[in-house]
């Protein structure tokens, strides 16, 4: 089956040397995608073209209200070229002197150059933009626009840097893979800027902290009252065994889920399980990180402990709902491992985190989100214990000016700034590296 594969991708790369790449042209010309909000052309700022769109989270919405032409690249493009040139294992972000990926990096390069000389013409587009420097369907797309005069900008979505860990792991990959290979890189905050600096992967002249756009109208609004509905509510935000750490496997909810927090989210869960159980007049709102499989998950942790979510009124799962929402119309948030902990936490909400089972162990203390800043938040230190919080902080959710003012902090340290201009320094470092200024 290999020895197939590989003879179909080598007639593959032929035929598309030999002129196929103009009906790859004509099939994928139509499939950009503009995003909602964009302007047309003659009226835009620029036109951009959006690589993996779908890992960006509200930010294109933002750059299209903001007089950006977006334009969504049609992913399964991208991931057919990839695959046509390169094998699933292959190391595409760390080439470096390897001769034989080095040979399927030129070969891709050149069909890119075809296929983005055509596109973008057309399209008139200006630049390419994308969500991470280490989504490999992205790199070499960027790099070959960035080489063509379309500068390749990487919005860097991945900026919770908040434990011992993940920096080092952050670290660790940017001094791995190859050096950054476009225009400009724009992270959420200094510490990932430091990171990518320091690391070598880029001169300091290419990389900017501009803090997060889509926190700019959630940074400068007014904290919220308490919420004023009929029943008081607390938002559990789920977690799988791998939160926080970024080697698990697959992300989340890892195979080896014995390895990492795997207690620690049994043990959350099922106690905020039976704490709704036990209290009818609270509403308890569960918010997956993402619906199906995360769903499937959560299944099997109650079912495998004969517990039925369905059979209790006041328990819900709710895969997609609005987290801000969420938080404002909650009177407690419970989370681990997170940036939506600091976000309640803005909100004035108390926030409790469990610190039991493997969070409590020295072993994990470096994989610990936050540790610096644990004390605006409120720790359990068993199941039993979060229960009793859930219990006091329902009837008395007062969070001191002091308390308040290390949340801001933390914040601005591990997310961004709470000034609300991130947009405009993002957007003018955009234009900046377009020379629109």
């Amino acid at each position: 089956m290999l020895a197939l594969r590989r003879l179909k991708r080598r007639v593959g790369r032929f035929l598309f040397k030999g002129g196929a790449h103009r009906l790859w042209a004509f099939r994928y010309m139509g499939q950009f995608e503009a995003v909602k909000g964009s302007p047309p052309e003659p009226d835009a700022l620029a036109v951009l073209v959006a690589l993996n769109a779908g890992r960006f989270r509200g930010e294109l919405e933002v750059l299209a209200t903001s007089g950006f032409r977006v334009l969504k690249a049609p992913y399964a493009l991208q991931a057919r070229l990839l695959g046509l040139y390169f094998d699933p294992d292959d190391d595409v972000l760390a080439i470096h002197d390897n001769e034989r990926l080095l040979a399927r990096k030129e070969a891709l390069h050149s069909a890119l150059q075809l296929l983005l000389t055509c596109f973008y013409s057309r399209l008139k587009v200006d630049a390419t933009i994308g969500a991470a420097i280490h989504y490999k369907q992205d790199i070499h797309w960027g790099a070959v626009s960035d080489r063509l005069g379309y500068p390749f900008i990487v919005l860097h979505r991945e900026n919770l840097a908040a434990s011992e860990a993940i920096v080092d792991h952050n670290i660790a990959r940017a001094s791995r893979i190859d050096p950054f290979p476009g225009t400009l890189l724009i992270t959420h905050n200094d510490i990932m800027r430091r990171i990518f600096v320091e690391s070598g992967y880029i001169p300091k002249t290419k990389a900017v902290a501009a803090g997060a756009m889509r926190m700019d109208n959630f940074a400068i609004s007014q904290p919220p009252d308490a919420p004023t509905g009929k029943l008081k509510q607390i938002a559990f935000f789920s977690f799988g065994p791998g939160a926080g750490i970024l080697n698990s496997r697959p992300p989340h909810w890892p195979r080896n889920e014995g390895s990492f927090f795997h207690n620690l989210c049994i043990e959350t869960h099922v106690a905020i399980f039976e704490f709704a159980r036990d209290n009818p007049d609270i509403q308890v709102t569960v918010k997956p990180k993402w619906g199906g499989t995360w769903l499937n998950r959560l299944d099997a942790l109650f079912s495998d402990r004969k517990l039925n979510p369905r059979g209790v009124s006041n328990f819900r799962i709710v895969p997609d709902i609005d987290v801000h929402a969420l938080i404002r119309s909650s009177n407690i948030v419970v989370g681990f491992a997170s940036t939506v902990l600091l976000e309640a936490a803005i909100m004035q909400r108390p926030v409790v985190v469990p610190m039991f089972a493997e969070a409590a162990d020295p072993e994990f203390r470096r994989n610990i989100m936050l540790s610096d800043f644990q004390d605006i938040f409120d720790s359990a230190t068993s199941p039993e214990h979060l229960k009793y919080l859930l219990s006091l902080r329902i009837e008395d959710g007062y969070i001191g000016s002091d308390i308040m003012a290390r949340r801001r902090n933390a914040f601005e340290t591990y997310i961004g700034p709470l000034n609300g201009k991130a947009t405009c320094k993002t957007v003018t470092a955009i234009q900046s590296a377009l020379n629109l200024i």
